[in-house]
């Protein structure tokens, strides 16, 4: 089963009731199937409460997004306390890793509009090991600023010499304009805060290419959310530069979810010198063998 989309909102029919391992498949990411609609979130919601209720979905697949907890602290006995660092010292040097990025000349980081696609993207660049943030808007100065406090700290510590961010966001007039404020405003005036050399900024999607080869929808379903983008003030900049075409990142990530996936990641892995990786690795082994020389010199270890 596939669910289709057309300009003016329609989509197939979906039958919750046999779609099971359709929904399993789709979180393991290898179905589009579930409808990118209000009625269709809310249905999934609630197949998806049934599922980890009866068993086929186990608890804690999900991340939590809402109520808060604050977990008091764990008690251990001195024994437990002790033997847990006592086998640390003796992990030391198994443990030992150096980042997979560690002597590479690029710093990359990926930069998603929304946060509730940041998850996905994370776990989809887990092996590749990048950081992965959201911005959330246009004018979050405060992110802005933590962000390029954070790649400047990098850059000097593990001495790289280029930083690299890769966007991706919705096509409509404010997931447009936000790219625009960090390329222009936000991040260059953080270089000059910093003392940074310049920061290559790359927007990798949304795209109109993107939505037409993906057969993405064009418009928005709902009434509400077209009048609130004919209201916003960046529309005259965005019809001056883009068709009217008005799609959100979610839809790349659930109606083609390989090629976003792909598309992300080939943008990461450009950035990358294998052959670098191979003498970081090489270090990486000396290195482990230097912590447990240091381990076996300072400590002695009795039999349990």
């Amino acid at each position: 089963m596939t669910n289709e989309y057309c300009p003016g909102g329609n989509t197939a029919k979906v039958s919750w009731k046999d779609l099971d391992q359709e929904i399993l498949d789709a979180i393991a990411g290898t179905k589009n199937i579930i409808p990118l609609t209000k009625s269709g979130y809310k249905s999934l919601d609630a197949k998806m409460v049934l599922m980890r209720r009866n068993g086929s979905i186990p608890w804690g697949t999900f991340a939590i997004k809402r109520g808060t907890s604050i977990t008091a602290s764990q008690y251990l006995t001195p024994e437990q306390w002790a033997g847990y660092w006592i086998n640390r010292l003796k992990e030391a040097s198994a443990r030992y890793v150096l980042p997979r990025w560690f002597g590479q000349e690029n710093l990359v980081e990926v930069w998603i509009e929304k946060d509730g696609l940041l998850g996905a993207t994370a776990n989809w660049l887990k092996d590749l090991d990048v950081t992965c943030r959201a911005p959330q808007g246009q004018c979050a100065w405060e992110f802005i600023h933590s962000s390029m406090r954070s790649i400047q700290e990098e850059l000097e510590e593990q001495e790289k010499s280029k930083a690299n961010i890769i966007y991706l966001g919705d096509l409509d007039p404010s997931g447009m304009a936000i790219p625009r404020v960090l390329q222009e405003q936000g991040i260059p005036f953080f270089e000059e805060h910093f003392g940074m050399d310049e920061v290559d900024f790359k927007v990798i999607a949304l795209t109109p290419q993107q939505v037409t080869d993906n057969k993405l929808p064009q418009m928005p379903e709902s009434d509400e959310v077209l009048a609130k983008i004919q209201r916003d003030p960046n529309l005259k900049w965005y019809y001056s530069l883009y068709p009217d075409m008005f799609t959100e990142l979610d839809a790349f990530f659930a109606l083609s979810t390989s090629e976003a996936k792909r598309t992300i990641r080939e943008a990461v892995e450009d950035l990358f010198d294998d052959f670098q990786f191979k003498k970081s690795r090489k270090l990486e082994q000396d290195n482990k063998d230097e912590v447990k020389d240091i381990v076996d010199d300072k400590v002695e270890f009795k039999e349990d």
